[in-house]
């Protein structure tokens, strides 16, 4: 199978994103962000997915500990999560997007 659509360039990618409603006030941090993280991973905030809030929580967390390498916001998620009341009808993992083993990533600690 060969793959067929060109590779977009990071200009090119924010470009696309803001054509789906993202809003870029810093183009720079935005590309530096993509470099790191990728396309995919931001575009899966949309297509119906943004209610799992996963993927936001850890981009948020990146962003804070690279802007403050002291910030407690990913332990303090992390923390709040945890505590998110078990029940049949709901949980992080189902639900919200959380992979089985989150908390044992670096990001969180």
């Amino acid at each position: 199978m060969e793959y067929d659509k060109p590779h977009l360039s990071f200009e090119a990618q924010i470009e696309h994103l803001r054509s789906r409603g993202l809003t870029v006030t810093d183009p720079s941090a935005a590309s530096r962000l993509l470099g790191r993280v990728g396309y995919y991973r931001l575009s899966d905030l949309d297509n119906g997915r943004r209610a799992k809030i996963y993927a936001a929580s850890g981009i948020i967390a990146h962003i804070t500990r690279n802007i403050d390498e002291s910030t407690a916001w990913p332990s303090n998620f992390a923390a709040l999560a945890r505590r998110f009341p078990a029940n049949r009808f709901v949980s992080p993992e189902r639900d919200m997007g959380f992979p089985d083993s989150w908390l044992e990533q670096e990001l969180w600690r």
